[in-house]
């Protein structure tokens, strides 16, 4: 070919001209004879980088680059596209050096800020990233992929409405670009804002009808809008076409594989129960009525992830749907069991042998609740071992808890089957699985059975639905005789109450009520519950009971949520500065302020279960309207064993009108908080000793029963006298 005659420069331009026609190969060889040709070309050496790098031969596309930086250390062609080749070897920390330095010589030149935007990309640091894009789109208002990589790294860091703006300013700019359209229903599915992201997508899908992220949004979009049947279909031709969920969503989902085909209902569901927990009531009505139809159709079956039997307990699905989920869940378990565990080899002090296994041993409600109790184990009769899921937080309570048990491991680091292995190695008698289906269980573990008796208690208030899960710790004011049947586990019932609040918990004296952003006069009305518990109807009957009680404030724990309460209270007629929102606080002072609250008013479908026991503890009445499941009646519970039964009222009529009548009665408030304060060392909820007493009296009798040969049985546990 005449390009190939031997002068240099013709082999360069006839390089340059298959390079841009898509003739890779041929290029490549023209490049490398133009090397050949002059050996100390720079740009020769960028040029045959730049076929290297198409190619996809990294390591020589680099070599090919540096080899022409260190001919002419100028040649900037060449050291953007080094950033490029560094990040994608997984040298993003060399690339970031190499950037820096280019930087302090070039810092205006916009294809170098832009680069820079990348490198910090790869490594992680997206605030950086988006500064770089500033500065690229400074210089060159029109680059539209730093607009477009700009809206990303936004949206992925949650600064959500800079990201909306940017991309609907790049929609704007570039009405034709399908990849546009895409970031606008990215950003639209991050704000709940379906109707929006559907249409985007659709937009994106008419001009690139393969775009296979812009399918999956529509898929994603119709889910959460509940139009389910079109929604399997458009997710099963995104998985065709190579889409993977979004790690945002797998993560909620509790998903651990990539498919995205069957999940519509799953998706639907996970995003309303999101929106929950802003208190964003779209969609809310017949939610949970629907949610129980999907159960009950099948919808969930054979994939169903843990966090949807989560939901169901939050949402107060009926206990027959949460059985036959919670069934779905744990058989969808990809398990092999180990062999049949072997009974355990006593140990010559003949100690029975509990292991509690946690992801909460640390400064959080679960371990608030444990470590007093574990604390009382009689340790002459019980051998305690901690399993931790989670690495120590350096709490007081997580060395409270490795204090009071005999061993505690730590084992997050081990795998589900190493677990196992070494629970049965422990010769356990009695597992106690304190997470059930909420965040950071290891029900895996659970299924390998590792242990001859495995027990629920605490953590997941509704039936786990598991053959491998033998008892549920509970009381008969949750679990009434009539609920049996929907339970997989045989129910132990405590006396009083399966919970307790500690009595020996030191709470500082109350602050002034200025300090913890009340008023100075008024009923403070409280509700410390997540945002994720309040319902409309509840909030609705709260707004009531301010219109009704002048001067009084609702105080709630600040949350994702407060814009949209404040809205509510607003569109409600209520003025939205009545809503007092407290900061999160360490566990002492916030303690400390509770004392403060004159009565606590409950959610519904899912009561206040530490925090109730908190309330009580701090001296702080709770009024409640239990349901028909277990997650509903914990409050009500608590109540009864606080010797307060005439809180515990039937329907939310009758809690608005107690709730008005003891805000105008402050003697009748004053009569419920001494009782708390003077029944510390008497009421049955303040009796952790007790509990712990009880639950040892099951424990010993499940063992008595299994090496009897026996199976598990219902146990109800008699009352200390």
């Amino acid at each position: 070919m005449a390009e190939t005659s031997g002068d240099p420069l013709a082999l360069l331009a006839a390089g340059r001209a298959r390079l841009v026609a898509g003739d890779t190969a041929d290029a490549l060889a023209l490049f490398r004879s133009a090397c050949t040709a002059l050996p100390d070309s720079s740009e020769a050496h960028f040029l045959l980088g730049a076929a290297l790098h198409r190619l996809n031969q990294l390591a020589d596309a680099l070599a090919a680059f540096e080899r022409a930086l260190a001919l002419d250390s100028g040649n900037l062609q060449a050291a953007h596209a080094s950033l490029a080749v560094l990040c994608q070897l997984g040298r993003a920390s060399d690339a970031r050096d190499r950037v820096e330095r280019l930087l302090e010589h070039h810092p205006n030149d916009s294809q170098l800020q832009y680069n820079a935007a990348f490198v910090f990309e790869s490594l992680g640091n997206l605030t950086r990233a988006v500064e770089h894009y500033d500065r690229a789109l400074q210089l060159a208002p029109g680059n539209f992929e730093a607009l477009l990589n700009r809206g990303v790294a936004l949206t992925r860091i949650g600064r959500l409405s800079e990201a909306l703006e940017n991309n609907l300013r790049l929609a704007a700019a570039h009405p034709g670009r399908a990849e546009a359209h895409f970031n606008l229903a990215e950003v639209s599915l991050a704000l709940s804002r379906y109707e929006d992201a559907l249409a985007h997508s659709e937009r994106a899908l008419a001009m690139r009808p393969q775009h296979a992220g812009a399918m999956l949004d529509r898929g994603l979009a119709l889910a959460a809008l509940g139009r389910l049947e079109d929604a399997h279909e458009v997710l099963a031709k995104a998985e065709s076409l190579g889409a993977r969920i979004p790690r945002s969503v797998s993560g909620i989902l509790d998903i651990t594989g990539d498919s995205v085909a069957l999940r519509a209902g799953e998706i639907f569901i996970t995003q309303a129960y999101a929106r929950l927990e802003a208190c964003d009531w779209f969609g809310f009505e017949g939610l949970t009525a629907r949610f129980a139809a999907m159960i009950g159709a099948g919808e969930f079956s054979g994939f169903g992830s843990p966090a949807l039997g989560f939901q169901a307990m939050m949402l107060g699905v009926p206990p027959p749907r949460q059985l036959q989920l919670a069934q779905q869940i744990a058989t969808g378990w990809a398990v092999t069991p180990a062999k049949a565990s072997p009974q355990p080899v006593r140990g010559p002090n003949g100690k029975i042998r509990v292991g509690y296994v946690s992801s909460d041993f640390r400064d959080h409600p679960m371990g608030h609740v444990t470590a007093p109790l574990l604390a009382h184990h009689d340790r002459t009769r019980y051998e305690l071992f901690a399993y931790a899921l989670s690495v120590s937080d350096g709490s007081e309570y997580r060395r409270r808890i490795g204090d009071a048990c005999d061993h505690l491991a730590e084992a997050s680091h081990l795998s589900n089957e190493d677990l196992a292995r070494q629970i049965r190695q422990d010769a356990i008698d009695v597992l106690v699985n304190l997470n059930g289906y909420t965040t950071g269980h290891r029900t895996q573990v659970f299924a390998m059975r590792p242990a001859p008796i495995q027990v629920s208690y605490f953590g997941f208030p509704a039936t786990m639905g598991a053959s491998f899960i033998d008892y549920l710790i509970a009381d008969r004011i949750v679990v009434p005789e009539s609920d049996l049947p929907w339970y997989t586990e045989s129910l132990v019932w405590l006396p009083h109450c399966y919970f307790s609040a500690d009595p020996d918990e030191r709470i500082p004296a109350a602050p002034p009520r200025e300090a913890a952003g009340l008023p100075r006069r008024g009923v403070v009305l409280c509700n410390f519950n997540q945002h994720a518990k309040i319902t409309p109807d509840v909030f609705a009957a709260w707004l009531r009971i301010l219109r009704r009680v002048p001067g009084s404030v609702l105080w709630l724990l600040a949350g994702s949520g407060e814009a949209n309460l404040r809205g509510h209270a607003e569109a409600a007629g209520v003025d939205p500065h009545r809503l007092v929102f407290a900061p999160r606080l360490p566990r002492p002072r916030h303690l400390a302020r509770a004392q403060l609250a004159d009565l606590v008013l409950d959610t519904r479908p899912c009561n206040a279960h530490t925090t109730a026991a908190d309330a009580l503890r701090a001296g702080a009445p709770v009024l409640t309207c239990p349901g028909d499941t277990f997650a509903s009646r914990v409050a009500a519970s608590l109540a009864y064993a606080a010797g307060l039964a005439e809180l515990v009222v039937p329907n939310l009529d009758a809690y608005e009108e107690l709730a008005v009548a003891l805000a105008h009665d402050p003697d009748r408030l004053s009569d419920l908080k001494g009782r708390l304060a003077s029944g510390l060392n008497t009421l049955p909820v303040f009796d952790v000793a007790g509990r712990t007493r009880e639950l040892e009296s099951a424990y010993s009798e499940m063992v008595a029963r299994n090496r009897r040969g026996l199976p598990p049985a219902t146990l109800s546990v008699r009352a200390r006298t």
